[in-house]
């Protein structure tokens, strides 16, 4: 099933991310895709809202993970923008991340393509259509 959404403004994004948060139940990774400043982590701070999240979501380009247990779900938000390989991934535990309590979120998620061919995915697809304007395309 494919759901396509055309936002025009970050606010509107992250409505579209809170969205998809009604339709998780635990164990789902959302593999994000879109060039920097496509609004992917503007899309993650409506899923950590719909799930309930307190703190607040931010990047984790420099930490790699961040881990939010506050909420309805454990979220995994996960940034592999520096990332050079899925080992540095395991490094920082992504096989205790996966499991049912969870929801995991990869921003630049094209750079694990090979081993997300493992688990099923929930791709989202965000193209930047001018300076606020967004077309979102999730694929489930």
């Amino acid at each position: 099933m494919i759901k396509r959404y055309i936002t025009n403004s970050y606010k509107e994004t992250i409505l579209v991310g809170e969205e998809l948060s009604g339709m998780l139940k635990g164990g789902e990774i959302i593999a994000l895709y879109g060039e920097l400043g496509a609004g992917k982590t503007h899309f993650v701070k409506g899923i950590g809202k719909g799930l309930k999240i307190e703190r607040e979501i931010t990047s984790p380009t420099f930490v790699t993970v961040q881990v939010y247990t506050s909420g309805l779900l454990r979220l995994i938000h996960i940034d592999l923008y520096r990332v050079k390989d899925f080992s540095s991934l395991e490094e920082a535990g992504w096989y205790d991340f996966v499991d049912e309590r969870s929801v995991i979120v990869l921003e630049w998620a094209e750079k694990i393509e090979e081993i997300l061919k493992n688990y099923p995915v929930i791709r989202v697809i965000i193209k930047i259509m001018d300076d606020s304007k967004r077309e979102i395309e999730i694929n489930f």
